[in-house]
């Protein structure tokens, strides 16, 4: 079989959507009242949320659907902000610029975009980890670190931020330096194999 890039693409679109299955629907909820509680949840706000909650339990299921949604719906969510991110930049060239002492090139930002905008979705990306951290062990990094009881930040809080900061930061990295991603680099390999 010959690996075209269309069947790569395909190919990996395939593994990612395995590997987000969403939520079980509850039983014996019908298609309208589904539809009802989806529109309730996608407001985000709590009032309507707890409205949901109160439908699902007056219909014999489980609450914690809206949770098991939530987090579905969340999926990806650092990586489409280094997403929007990346795609303020001009990708690094041999014309790009380089700093005078380091020799290490200055990344452009496209036409239209300023280094505010940069910073208000690298500034969005940290409250989302910071909330994220938070959810898990209820404190943030610099909460810990602000505690008078703890003082230090502990290893497995340490690792889930660098974790989180990181699917931000891969993606957010690729508008200056496309061919660094794995996708780049495996239709590369693709097409050196025809």
């Amino acid at each position: 079989m010959k690996l075209t890039q269309r069947k790569l693409k395909q190919l990996i679109t395939e593994v990612i959507n395995e590997v987000r299955v969403g939520p079980q629907i509850p039983s014996g909820i019908s298609d309208k009242n589904l539809a009802k509680i989806h529109r309730l949840i996608k407001s985000g706000k709590p009032k309507n949320i707890n409205q949901a909650r109160s439908l699902l339990d007056a219909l014999g299921a489980s609450p914690s659907y809206i949770d098991d949604y939530i987090e579905y719906s969340q999926v990806g969510d650092l990586e489409k902000l280094g997403n929007k991110n990346a795609a303020m930049w001009e990708p690094v060239t041999s014309n790009t610029p380089r700093d005078k002492e380091t020799g290490f090139e200055i990344p452009q930002m496209k036409q239209g975009f300023t280094y505010d905008d940069s910073d208000a979705i690298d500034d969005e990306a940290k409250a989302l980890v910071d909330d994220k951290v938070k959810k898990q062990f209820g404190m943030t990094p610099d909460e810990y670190l602000d505690d008078w009881d703890w003082g230090f930040v502990p290893s497995e809080v340490k690792d889930l931020n660098k974790l989180y900061q990181d699917r931000y930061r891969t993606n957010a990295a690729l508008g200056s330096y496309p061919e660094d991603s794995e996708m780049y680099q495996l239709i590369k390999k693709s097409k050196n194999k025809r």
